[in-house]
């Protein structure tokens, strides 16, 4: 599923030490599917086509985005075993009642069975991204999607609102600089975050990875994470972006112009609700955030 040279290309189906498991299997239940292709917008099921994953790529950005909603709540809660919602249908159900998303794995584990069911040619990947003092190794899932002979990536926690193709040799890019990805050629995906707009780089390491694979490095997060201790949260809204993280509501508009305000503690459930379409129900759940996380606007 890639242009670059063979020994170039990432790991393909790593070894039992990376819980390699069946790259072709998802959890995802086919009438969950009907849900959500409602939900997102779909009045009948549609074809496997380019049109097809760029429409869902948006609506993702718009629905369920990014946010660490559910790990909050079950770290504030002191809650025993998995993370929530790595099973794609808790995922939607979720999603759909509360307008919750969730990290890069779960995100990731949700959209491949979306597309799966669908009938793309879809696989895991796993990498790194360099800028990030991140310990843990790989740090961030994504998805390679095949289609027609070329090949793209959706990253579905990033909140691009189209997949980008990968072209070896080639430079790709989306114009929007909220959101819009781009590649230089070496099929490394460069991406700003919504508290940012510093650039971080996405090296893809692993790929035709499993969902016991997505399951295992997010369970990792428990180790480290810059999104354990307090409520993170974008959603893309009038073609650009909107971010809260800690203690501020960022916006960037589509040209990159970035404006910050201080969000006090009793604003931050409302502005939830109001502004990132969650659920006064799911707010409610929601533990004050603690000490020793930040993010530089």
């Amino acid at each position: 599923m890639s242009n670059a040279a063979p020994e170039d290309r990432p790991q393909s189906n790593p070894g039992p030490e990376y819980y390699s498991g069946d790259p072709n299997w998802t959890e995802l239940r086919e009438e969950m599917v009907e849900q959500v292709l409602d939900y997102i917008g779909f009045s009948s099921r549609p074809d496997p086509t380019l049109e097809t994953l760029d429409k869902i790529a948006k609506q993702w950005s718009g629905k369920f985005g990014y946010d660490n909603i559910a790990k909050r709540i079950h770290i504030g809660e002191h809650r025993t075993g998995a993370f929530p919602i790595m099973d794609p249908n808790d995922f939607f159900a979720s999603g759909i009642k509360h307008g919750t998303g969730g990290g890069c794995w779960p995100s990731g584990e949700a959209a491949f069975g979306l597309l799966f069911r669908l009938g793309f040619d879809v696989e895991r990947v796993a990498g790194t991204m360099p800028i990030v003092g991140d310990p843990l190794y790989p740090a961030h899932g994504a998805l390679n999607i095949k289609i027609d002979g070329r090949l793209f990536r959706m990253e579905p926690s990033l909140g691009a609102e189209a997949a980008i193709e990968l072209i070896q040799g080639t430079p790709t890019k989306q114009d929007n600089e909220a959101f819009g990805l781009w590649q230089n050629g070496d099929c490394n995906v460069w991406w700003r975050p919504g508290h940012s707009r510093t650039p971080i780089e996405i090296t893809i390491k692993l790929s035709g990875l499993s969902a016991a694979f997505f399951a295992f490095r997010n369970e990792a997060t428990k180790q480290f994470s810059i999104f354990n201790n307090s409520v993170y949260i974008r959603r893309n809204r009038n073609n650009g972006s909107i971010t809260y993280a800690r203690g501020k509501l960022i916006d960037i508009t589509q040209t990159g112009e970035l404006s910050a305000i201080d969000v006090e503690p009793g604003e931050l459930k409302p502005l939830l609700v109001d502004r990132f379409g969650l659920s006064e129900e799911i707010v409610d759940q929601l533990p004050e955030d603690q000490e020793g996380a930040s993010f530089d606007a």
